[in-house]
């Protein structure tokens, strides 16, 4: 008669994955916990070394904004349609213009149309303003480095 056979695989416990990343402090504190990092600086600190509020900080300034990154181009068109986010009018134009470049970085669905309400206008600025500085802080780092 046999005996029960003994698994020799053992399983590995995997790091619990995230379901949302709400922006750079979340992906701060993912390496540092990965790398180690943060455990050395909670033994030197001790559990109120400020990584919290920092991640919080982190996060509420680069939030993690779905799509794709602005390109050059992109990029120009919304730095001369920004002079208009607080403007009392917009002009059609600058409207249209505003609502396409949403549509082509953030691919949303469904599309955005022009909109004249101020705080929808709002918004989209501000989607984009977090995009905008993505790409402008990748060129200059991008440049940096060549």
């Amino acid at each position: 008669m046999q005996g029960k056979r003994k698994s020799t695989t053992r399983s590995k416990s995997k790091p619990q994955s995230k379901t949302t990343t709400k922006g750079i402090g979340d992906i701060v504190d993912d390496i540092t916990t990965a790398t180690g990092i943060k455990k050395v600086v909670k033994n030197i600190f001790g559990d109120d070394c400020g990584c919290e509020e920092r991640k919080q900080w982190l996060n509420k300034h680069t939030p993690w904004v779905k799509g794709r990154q602005m390109t050059s181009n992109q990029l120009s068109v919304y730095n001369k349609l920004k002079k208009y986010r607080k403007a009392q009018t917009i002009p059609a134009s600058a409207n249209e213009a505003i609502a396409t470049l949403f549509n082509e970085v953030l691919n949303p669905k469904p599309r955005v149309e022009p909109v004249t309400c101020s705080s929808c206008v709002g918004e989209i600025y501000n989607r984009l303003e977090k995009l905008s500085w993505v790409a402008e802080n990748t060129e200059c780092s991008q440049s940096q480095n060549k």
